[in-house]
């Protein structure tokens, strides 16, 4: 359980790189600059996160499925830690 939690840290922590590497490089100022509005750019990078946050969630959920861990498997369970996860997103 604790190597799901560390991959998940280290997910989120490559997402904070990210965004700190988009506040250096301006590219929110550049995309307002061509015409971009506020919500599209906030709707549009909040979409691309779920997008890039499910690649870890779909790969924690075919290994607790692999290897049928008690807990987290199951047809109710696995619906549970899916939405849980993506709650946590």
């Amino acid at each position: 359980m604790s190597t799901c939690n560390n991959l998940h840290v280290h997910h989120i922590l490559g997402l904070c790189i990210y965004l700190v590497l988009e506040y250096i490089k301006g590219e929110r100022h550049l995309q307002f600059v061509s015409g971009v509005s506020t919500p599209f750019y906030w709707i549009t990078a909040y979409l691309w996160d779920m997008m890039v946050f499910l690649v870890p969630i779909g790969l924690s959920l075919l290994l607790m499925f692999a290897f049928k861990v008690p807990a987290f498997y199951g047809s109710t369970n696995m619906l549970a830690v899916f939405m849980m996860m993506m709650l946590y997103a």
